[in-house]
């Protein structure tokens, strides 16, 4: 689709896992300055954001540094919500409840995977298939069932944080 090479591609991927690794690293700082609550919320805000910002995407090379960069922000917002997700989930239970909450956390996460990665791919595949049909070429169809996926991605990422905020409302003061 960007027509890029191998190699190309692979810098793309690997920056993306030098942001991913960097991301966790932070995590604890950031949640250690702004709270857990603030760092879900804008991490889950940044991977939206960015995971549009990838809608932008055409079909040639030059869109190679919007999906470096896009890609590699989206996934520091989703590194920063993961952990603080966790940290989340399992503030202030007693130890002897630890490992089931961080058990019930894993969980959802590997259901989450379990279910979205086919759904956004048979969103995806659908919308190819429809355009190809329609007479797109091949290039056309992918593209548009790609933009589809992300921005049906971007779409939940956004209503999730929209969600744990009116979930996760602060506590006012007596």
């Amino acid at each position: 689709m960007l027509e890029l090479s191998a190699f190309r591609t692979g810098l793309v991927f690997g920056v993306q896992g030098l942001f991913a690794v960097a991301a966790g690293l932070t995590a604890s700082k950031v949640i250690a300055r702004f709270g857990a609550r603030t760092t879900l919320l804008a991490g889950l805000a940044v991977q939206a954001v960015f995971t549009a910002a990838l809608l932008a995407l055409g079909r040639d090379s030059s869109g190679a540094w919007l999906a470096l960069v896009a890609a590699s922000i989206a996934c520091v917002g989703h590194l920063w919500a993961i952990v603080a997700y966790g940290v989340t989930a399992t503030s202030g239970l007693p130890d002897t409840e630890q490992g089931l909450a961080t058990g019930l956390v894993t969980s959802s996460q590997q259901v989450g995977l379990t279910i979205g990665i086919p759904l956004l791919s048979a969103v995806a595949s659908a919308r190819s298939a429809a355009l190809s049909e329609g007479g797109s070429g091949f290039a056309a169809a992918t593209l548009g069932g790609v933009r589809l996926g992300l921005g049906v991605d971007a779409l939940i990422v956004a209503v999730v944080a929209a969600a744990v905020a009116v979930g996760l409302r602060k506590r006012r003061a007596a």
